[in-house]
């Protein structure tokens, strides 16, 4: 069987293909067999050589890769100088078509790939238990997708490079859950946002934050419509109380009332003198900073993980971050 010298953290050793493949630290091979040959595939620079049966090749990219497998057949195994193996389909000694590649950590992919980067359909597995099913282009998530992590928090909607953008539904574990418009992991855009108190929110979103025109409930019954700024009322709005009170029109400003500017409040107020104090103290606590930050918390999605980070075309695929814990707001 003839020999490969392998280069090993400058140190050589002679062994066949199938030592080579286990060898880890493996990265740059030379030949001491007459079968060898230098020569070009698919743009790459490889050494190659055959095993004695004639049948088994294996072949040495330029870049490390180890390769083996004929180079004219459908498919074979990759090895990469970080320890990742790929098995499946390949074209020119590079992972494209349908393949599998199990990383050092244990992690996985398989799926659609183009020129070694994940591309088209597939399913991310890490050994954490998260997983993502959804689609790939040029080695990162894009397009529609489903991540799913180990604590139950779900994710279902449009990826653009590894993050969230467009439309897509988040549910967390304790029974929040957003759907609506996103932009580089924040919500961005027309949005529905509910908690398991039944509170909820309907409106627009900026940078994580309501922003423009909205709807808030509270869970026992209590309605503002109206104008958001940073996640607080801002501007006029319409306000229902909880005890049903007729829908009143007033100005705040981030989340604290300044004046009531409907005649039909006036009136009402100074009709019933007797019912006065009450509904005062009913709109000193829905005018309170305090209380309105925890009744309509401002960032719905604190701590959501950061999903991906982009990375390199090649064996290494995107990471997923930890799930997010419950927001101190929400």
């Amino acid at each position: 069987m003839p020999l490969l010298t392998c280069r090993i953290m400058g140190q050589t050793c002679g062994c066949d293909h199938g030592g080579c493949f286990n060898e880890q630290r493996g990265s740059v091979c030379t030949s001491s067999s007459s079968d060898a040959r230098l020569g070009m595939v698919g743009g790459h620079t490889v050494l190659s050589a055959n095993a004695g049966d004639g049948n088994v090749q294996t072949t040495v990219r330029e870049d490390g890769v180890l390769c083996i497998g004929q180079s004219h057949s459908s498919s074979g195994v990759l090895r990469y100088a970080n320890g990742d193996v790929y098995n499946g389909e390949w074209r020119d000694l590079s992972a494209t078509g349908w393949g599998r590649i199990v990383r050092v950590d244990g992690s996985s992919y398989e799926g659609q790939w183009l020129r070694d980067a994940a591309h088209g359909e597939g399913v991310e597995t890490f050994v954490d238990g998260c997983l993502y099913r959804g689609s790939y282009r040029q080695g990162m998530k894009q397009g529609h997708g489903n991540i799913q992590w180990s604590n139950g928090t779900e994710f279902i909607g449009q990826f653009r490079t590894n993050g969230f953008d467009g439309e897509g539904q988040y549910k967390w574990n304790d029974g929040r859950e957003y759907s609506g418009q996103w932009a580089k992991n924040q919500f961005h855009g027309h949005g529905k946002m509910s908690w398991p108190d039944g509170r909820r929110y309907e409106g627009q979103y900026a940078h994580d934050r309501k922003e423009g025109t909205g709807t808030f409930v509270w869970g026992d019954g209590r309605r503002f419509t109206g104008s958001w700024k940073d996640g607080k009322q801002h501007g006029i709005g319409v306000f229902t109380d909880l005890h049903g009170i007729p829908a009143r029109t007033g100005e705040w400003v981030l989340g604290k009332r300044v004046r009531w500017i409907d005649d039909a409040g006036e009136v009402a107020a100074a009709h019933a003198a007797a019912a006065t104090a009450n509904e005062l103290a009913n709109d000193s606590a829905f005018d309170s900073d305090a209380t309105i930050t925890a009744a309509a918390p401002s960032v719905e999605s604190s701590n959501l993980p950061a999903v991906t980070k982009e990375v390199p075309k090649g064996p290494v695929l995107s990471e997923i971050a930890e799930p997010p814990h419950a927001s101190a707001t929400a």
